[in-house]
């Protein structure tokens, strides 16, 4: 059977349907999961059952991976392109360093000079209820600006920093953030580049459809 695309909300996201990540996809298969990503924000795919490796493999189609040097303490030891992220204390019964990971609001890797494109995040242990992940479409959040605001904050920069308001500023943990992720300027109005490339190209081909 085809994969197909259900919506998930009238802001953002689709679920993927009929498709196993753990077997190759063509390249036809994964142009319309990237056009759908492009297209929607958030991508679900359900019960998926894959490795770590067929993890990484699927995530590489969409381009170069972070091998996450500006958060050592919560890559995989074995695979520096994942991120753990678990409230599951420590062997010796000390708090998990990423168990805060996420509580904020926020945009992935935006403290570090080149953010990420995306995230794939697999659920391996999940709690029966709660514990939802929530997301906002920024781009309809601009758009729904007045053009005056448009023009106010248009060439403004923010300060993004890697530490998070929940822990203790002076452990460890916060300290080394600091250290290996200084606060960056990052602009306040930004367009993804691959819906940039997109947009050109419509501009380009628009002529030649519309004669």
């Amino acid at each position: 059977m085809p994969l197909s695309f259900r919506p998930l909300s009238h802001g953002l996201g689709a679920e993927v349907q009929d498709v196993d990540l753990s077997q190759p996809l063509s390249n036809s298969e994964f142009d319309r999961i990237h056009r759908t990503f492009l297209e929607r924000g958030i991508l679900l795919f359900r019960d998926q059952k894959i490795t770590r490796e067929q993890h990484i493999a699927f995530s590489r189609r969409f381009g170069e991976l972070d091998r996450h040097d500006s958060l050592p303490r919560d890559r995989h030891p074995d695979y520096p392109e994942l991120l753990l992220v678990t409230n599951i204390p420590e062997k010796d019964g000390k708090p998990s360093a990423s168990k805060y990971t996420g509580h904020l609001w926020h945009s992935d890797m935006s403290f570090t000079p080149v953010p990420s494109l995306g995230s794939l995040l697999r659920g391996i242990t999940i709690p029966p209820v709660g514990g939802d992940t929530m997301f906002t479409n920024m781009v309809k959040a601009y758009d729904t600006l007045s053009d005056g605001m448009k023009k106010m904050i248009e060439g403004l920069h923010g300060i993004h920093t890697g530490t998070r308001k929940v822990d203790d500023p002076n452990s460890t943990r916060e300290q080394e953030q600091r250290k290996v992720n200084p606060p960056i300027a990052q602009p306040v109005v930004r367009i993804h580049p691959r819906l940039a490339a997109r947009l050109s190209i419509s501009a380009r081909r628009s002529p030649a459809s519309s004669a």
